[in-house]
């Protein structure tokens, strides 16, 4: 029987230390020669959890490709705090990269949608002050295609995208493979690992602990920003956001 990870970033340095002696862990840019294991993080929900981890990383001397959204309904790389954090993160050796969603374009095209890809690529350049080099797909096992960007590192490009030497931590679920085991393909064969920051917390959570803790966050940030409005003050009433949603 395989053992289930737990989600814990206690678990998440044991898988490190682990991975460090059998290869270079390595971000998209860079890659040495030989066999290598390359880290990447996709951050759909929140840039946040994705700040936490790269701070485990760095303690454990460690860089990785963080692919960032500029097209997240839930977040803005280009917000104060969210700036704040990437460039933290970039000058700390992490690369960013750049999340793409092809489905927010009405074009298909890869031709044109490679005009989208550097319009983004080119907001998170603004915001880290680095090239963004490497790219990765966001979803796109629900479309089923896989656009090749030419000029870009690619997370999905063949020689790096395959079932045999690839692992995700997509919907909390590795698929029957277990990482501690997995990392020593790395001793023969590049591996890629995929790690969703959301997924990741001191204690063992599920999704709706994770999400909570999320969107927490953001109703204490809303609260904060209204709180010079008296009227806001007033129709709270001396209460808090977080609590008036709660009651209601």
């Amino acid at each position: 029987m395989i053992p289930e990870p737990d989600f814990t970033y206690g678990y998440y340095q044991k898988l490190l230390s682990k991975a460090m002696t059998i290869a270079p862990i390595t971000p998209f840019r860079g890659q040495p020669e030989g066999p290598c294991i390359i880290l990447r993080h996709d951050v759909d929900f929140d840039i946040f959890p994705a700040y936490a981890m790269a701070q485990i990383e760095r303690t454990s001397e460690v860089n990785s490709t963080y692919f960032i959204m500029t097209t997240c309904h839930l977040y803005n790389p280009s917000s104060s705090g969210n700036r704040e954090m990437l460039r933290s993160m970039s000058d700390d050796g992490q690369e960013i990269g750049l999340h793409f969603d092809p489905t927010v374009y009405a074009a298909e095209d890869e031709n044109l949608l490679i005009e989208h890809v550097r319009d983004e690529c080119r907001i998170l350049e603004r915001i880290v002050g680095q090239d963004i080099n490497s790219i990765s797909l966001h979803n796109p096992s629900v479309t089923g295609k896989y656009p090749l960007f030419e000029g870009y590192n690619n997370a999905y490009s063949p020689e790096l995208f395959t079932d045999e030497f690839y692992i995700s931590d997509s919907c909390m679920d590795f698929r029957q493979k277990d990482p501690m085991k997995f990392v020593e393909k790395a001793k023969t064969k590049s591996i890629q690992m995929v790690f969703h920051p959301l997924h990741w917390f001191d204690t063992k959570s599920n999704y709706l602990d994770l999400i909570y803790r999320s969107m927490r966050r953001h109703i204490e940030f809303t609260d904060k920003v209204f709180h010079i409005n008296s009227t806001y003050i007033a129709h709270l009433g001396g209460r808090k956001l977080l609590d008036e949603i709660k009651r209601r």
